[in-house]
């Protein structure tokens, strides 16, 4: 046995775990939490019981914000497994975010000709901050970057080898990408392909007319839906989805507006802890003339496909963290390009030793956790979660666990400082794991702060021969939880909520249950105080970072 066949055993050891960490992740027994995966959810879940698959809806009303891809594969697995449930929502996406992984690792390989190179950058994508929290979610930017980066690297494969085949596979996947989240899945995979190019003086294969079979297969992919949801949505739909796209084009009542410098701020610190070890790759790439021939097209095409997205991204009006998830790729592939190319640089054995005090310092916190928390939690009796959550059961055992595994690495990773691959690759494992165990043992315990599953019975039982209505902003936690029925959500100004509620509880009007935060309630009594009289408090806590109550006639 060859001395390099362990190391590349090893190696894809490490992809395999890099790549099961959203899976495993995604069979955490907690419930779907705000702010997207209930709205998925609830979506997915209409479709699958025997909702129109064509035209989406949500709590029984058009939904035109996302395309049905994403929801499809929630639906279909919830057809397998007999309903869309938590997990039936989340490990189709879960599985994307493999793709994503893998996809990652096969850009590195075929990028730099370096299996090791790829699975490492693998590892730093999959443990990135951003794409631990979401890749075990029900969401659609995890799917959007598995078909963006499939579409990369079926680009990649065109230039370098011109063929038909490759042109309608970039195409197809981008189309894909697009049915999942829409234009965003154009941005990596083109700017990828032209910065590598131009980086790599292979300028004029961008203007190889097979491309063109590539702009024809997303079209396709786009118009196998877009054309009949346009033909048989209706009048209405078509101007829920057009007035959507006009919204996002022109941020008109966009809830996420920010300024131009938003995202990129935003993005050192989603890419923790691995943001430090991006600058060498960074100006490696810069300076890309300078590095081996065979090395120019990925660095180029990792360049441009980190920064000309963000450009674009921070030019438009609406903004998120999870917009970020797609670039992260190529800004892994560079940092683990610095890792493996540069090992005795002196900027990386300073990420090495950042790796290790990063490490130290998240075991510390975890540590300390049951101790600090505690005394950090409001008191008040809406509050879900108590200071003996932190301090009884498994909770302050997981938390130890985790901060001893944490310090272990830390040692592991100083001990490793002056190999910065070895250094990485120890925090990266010690991330995952530590992140396996917070989805498993940790995050259902919040499921009372996220969720409405503490009301469910006691609306359930209430609500039998009466409407559920629920008045301010919409409220996805409760539309997900109230399943079948559907919960009325009156668009109604909010200084008019007090005389709204007057309203539903005037004598001899029919029975209604209606969910409001507490200082609406309060409003409502001080402007029509027999209301008190009429109405009483069934149910009151906090879900999410809101008081909420639910009203019902008195009897």
């Amino acid at each position: 046995m060859s001395g390099a066949e362990p190391t590349a055993r090893r190696s894809r050891w490490l992809l395999a775990f890099a790549a099961a960490i959203a899976v495993i992740a995604a069979c955490s027994p907690r419930d779907l939490w705000a702010p997207d995966e209930q709205r998925y959810g609830r979506i997915a879940y209409d479709m699958e019981r025997g909702g129109d698959w064509l035209v989406t809806r949500w709590n029984g009303t058009f939904d035109a914000e996302k395309p049905p891809l994403g929801y499809w594969i929630m639906a279909g697995a919830g057809r397998v497994v007999g309903e869309v449930d938590a997990r039936a929502a989340r490990i189709p996406c879960a599985l994307m975010a493999v793709l994503a992984v893998l996809a990652t690792a096969a850009l590195g390989r075929r990028w730099f000709g370096d299996p090791a190179l790829g699975d490492t950058a693998a590892l730093l994508f999959a443990t990135s901050g951003l794409v631990l929290w979401n890749s075990s979610r029900a969401g659609l930017d995890l799917p959007l970057t598995a078909c963006a980066l499939l579409a990369t690297w079926a680009g990649t494969v065109f230039v370098e080898r011109p063929s038909l085949r490759a042109a309608l596979a970039a195409g197809a996947a981008v189309g894909l990408g697009v049915l999942f989240k829409g234009p965003h899945a154009l941005y990596v995979p083109v700017a990828a392909v032209v910065g590598g190019c131009l980086a790599s003086g292979q300028a004029r294969r961008l203007l190889d007319p097979r491309w063109l079979g590539a702009l024809g297969a997303l079209l396709l992919v786009v118009a196998a839906w877009l054309v009949p949801v346009l033909l048989w949505g209706g009048e209405e739909y078509r101007e829920r989805l057009l007035g959507q796209l006009q919204s996002r084009i022109s941020g008109r009542g966009e809830p996420h507006s920010h300024a131009f410098p938003y995202l990129i701020g935003l993005l050192l610190a989603c890419g923790l802890p691995w943001t430090p070890a991006w600058g060498t790759g960074l100006w490696t790439a810069f300076r890309a003339r300078r590095a081996p021939a065979q090395d120019r097209f990925g660095l180029g095409a990792a360049l441009t496909g980190a920064l000309v997205p963000l450009l674009l991204l921070s030019l438009a009006v609406s903004k998120r963290d999870v917009y970020l998830i797609p670039l992260l790729p190529c800004f892994a592939l560079l940092a683990a390009y610095a890792l493996h190319r540069r090992p005795a640089a002196r900027t990386e054995r300073r990420s090495a030793v950042w790796f290790a005090v990063c490490a130290a310092g998240l075991g510390v916190a975890a540590l300390a956790a049951p101790l600090v928390i505690p005394h950090l939690l409001p008191e008040g009796p809406l509050e879900v979660v108590r200071p003996e959550q932190f301090t009884t059961g498994l909770v302050p055992w997981v938390l130890i666990a985790i901060g001893l595994a944490l310090l272990g690495g830390a040692a592991l990773a100083w001990r490793w400082r002056s190999t910065p691959v070895a250094s990485a690759r120890i925090l990266g494992l010690v991330l995952g794991s530590a992140w396996i165990a917070c989805a498993l043992f940790l995050l259902p315990v919040f499921d009372d702060v996220k969720t409405w599953s503490s009301a469910v019975p006691t609306l359930q039982k209430e609500a039998q021969g009466a409407r559920l209505v629920q008045l301010g902003a919409p409220c996805a936690a409760l539309v997900w939880a109230i399943r079948p029925a559907e919960v009325e959500l009156p668009s109604v100004a909010y200084e008019d909520i007090p005389a709204r509620v007057d309203a539903l509880y005037a004598p001899g009007a029919p029975p209604v249950v209606t969910i409001l935060q507490v200082k609406y309630w309060d409003q409502a009594q001080a402007q029509h105080p027999a209301l008190s009289q009429r109405a009483s408090v069934l149910w009151s806590r906090r879900a999410g970072h809101r008081l909420w109550i639910a009203l019902v006639p008195r009897r």
